[in-house]
């Protein structure tokens, strides 16, 4: 049915690794995308450490089983997050995950449901080893707060807001953010903590054994992580977005979640820890506006 083949090329800068999924029409009769043939090519991002995998088998799965074939063509790994950004926006990648902010919800077109059904706002701490017992005694935001521990944040990044309107401490760091990692460690850096979310702290604490994931907390905030289309890339916005709740409703959503990630709730103890509410509970991302990220003049 769906068969996927990553062919590895070399561009005169950097490897690209193109994906390819071929979705015969012939097993696509009576649905409404039965009659695109021609591949949709996607230009995203991909990381070293593999946290990129999910979300491109997510766009291939979905798209080909509403009988769209598409090429992701990748670029570098770590692409700074700045460069990035700026790249989204002019045009040379034409979508990336992202956490549902209304500064992205203006700049981009937030496109389709959430991605993660929620874990990656889940969030968890990344500690110095043997700062558990700093931790143990908080039941409550007031608590937390009285700790003064300060977070790293990356530039953009929703936590910004989030730490700000609780009156967190915290620190940004401008450009490349994984260095938090390292300030994290050594502990003399003016970084006490490293909030992540649920489904990448999964996989980034086997490949941080310098780190602890802090054992009772549990940050919850609404939103979730969206693709975002730069607005060169708004044409697709509609095909993308009805395969994307296309897979929220048949469950192939929830299948690669648990083939990438696992059981993620019993694997980091989610349900067990105290939770601390960073929005009230239950609150959803506002509608998008019909002007985000419409494309203006060439």
């Amino acid at each position: 049915m769906l068969s996927i083949h990553r062919l590895y090329q070399q561009s005169g800068r950097a490897p690209v690794v193109v994906l390819l999924a071929f979705f015969s029409a012939f097993f696509c009769s009576g649905n409404v995308f039965a009659g695109e043939e021609t591949p949709l090519v996607l230009t995203v991002p991909a990381y070293a450490d593999g946290s990129h995998r999910y979300y491109h088998e997510l766009l291939v799965e979905a798209l080909g089983a509403a009988g769209q074939p598409v090429v992701l063509e990748t670029l570098a790994p770590h692409l700074p997050w700045r460069r990035a950004m700026a790249m989204l926006e002019q045009g040379a990648i034409s979508l990336m995950w992202l956490p549902q902010t209304p500064e992205l919800d203006t700049r981009f077109i937030r496109c389709g449901p959430g991605l993660t059904r929620g874990l990656a706002v889940r969030r968890l701490l990344f500690i110095r080893p043997g700062a558990q017992k700093d931790y143990d005694g908080v039941k409550t935001l007031a608590d937390f707060r009285k700790l003064g521990k300060v977070a790293g944040i990356g530039k953009g990044w929703p936590e910004q807001e989030a730490w700000e309107k609780k009156r967190l401490p915290y620190t940004v760091q401008d450009g490349e953010w994984r260095v938090l990692y390292q300030r994290v460690a050594s502990g003399d850096r003016g970084v006490d903590y490293l909030p992540r979310g649920a489904s990448e702290m999964v996989l980034e604490s086997r490949q941080h054994p310098e780190l602890e994931v802090e054992r009772r907390l549990l940050f919850v905030s609404g939103g979730d992580f969206h693709f975002y289309l730069g607005r060169y890339a708004a044409e697709h916005d509609a095909l993308i977005s009805a395969a994307l709740e296309k897979a929220a409703e048949s469950g192939l959503m929830a299948g690669l979640i648990r083939e990438f990630w696992g059981d993620v709730a019993k694997e980091l103890g989610l349900e067990k820890r105290i939770k601390i509410y960073l929005d009230p509970p239950g609150k959803t991302p506002g509608p998008r506006t019909k002007e985000a990220g419409k494309p203006g003049p060439p």
